[in-house]
């Protein structure tokens, strides 16, 4: 007799150059727009919190999240997600938190993650990369996750003028989203297109 196994799950990753650049909602229309096409998808908000970094016994752990419109886990299920979590991460725990993130693809679960960091050490199936021209602040891990980006995201602008100038060498397609409601179309098309050309979807 044949044992059926799951295929592993997809990675979508979203990154940003600061707090506040539009990564939980960009994160959260892109949700919505993927779980319309029939799978499940599960979002992990990573944080580098520092309380703990000096307990020896300190581990990476994902903390459920309940639906909430003032925690960023808690809108990805108000947006359609089917679990979301917390997950506190200082750098030197990284690679321990992508363990843990790696076993969830490896059974088959979906999952968009919102981190720069983990996307140099996951292998991701798309990173999106927000941009805002407003926030001049460009965290120091920001480029090694804009290296990777297969979409540049720009809030209020369709201007590629307007790019923080880190981004200018970067030929990918580009998006703006409306801050207001913080959605596009073309990029959940996109999005929707590239899963679907990539492979088959797993379920969770």
């Amino acid at each position: 007799m044949a044992i059926l196994t799951r295929p592993r799950g997809r990675l979508l990753v979203i990154g940003g150059h600061s707090r506040g650049v539009g990564k939980t909602s960009v994160g959260s229309g892109l949700i919505r727009a993927l779980t319309r096409t029939g799978h499940s998808w599960s979002a992990v908000k990573v944080s580098s919190h520092r309380h703990h970094i000096e307990d020896p016994a300190f581990q990476p752990q994902l903390e459920v999240a309940a639906p909430s419109d003032t925690t960023q886990a808690g809108r990805y299920l108000l947006a359609g997600a089917s679990s979301a979590f917390l997950l506190r991460s200082p750098d030197a725990f990284l690679a321990a938190a992508a363990e843990l993130l790696e076993r969830l693809l490896a059974r088959g679960h979906n999952l968009l993650v919102e981190s720069n960091r983990l996307a140099t050490i996951l292998p991701p199936d798309l990173v999106i990369f927000v941009t805002d021209p407003a926030n001049s602040d460009w965290k120091s891990s920001s480029d090694a996750c804009l290296s990777q980006a297969h979409a540049l995201i720009i809030a209020g602008s369709a201007d590629p003028t307007s790019y923080p100038p880190s981004c200018s060498a970067y030929a990918i397609p580009h998006f703006a989203v409306d801050r207001a409601t913080w959605g596009s179309a073309p990029l959940s098309q996109w999005a929707i297109s590239h899963f679907s050309r990539s492979g088959p979807d797993s379920q969770t």
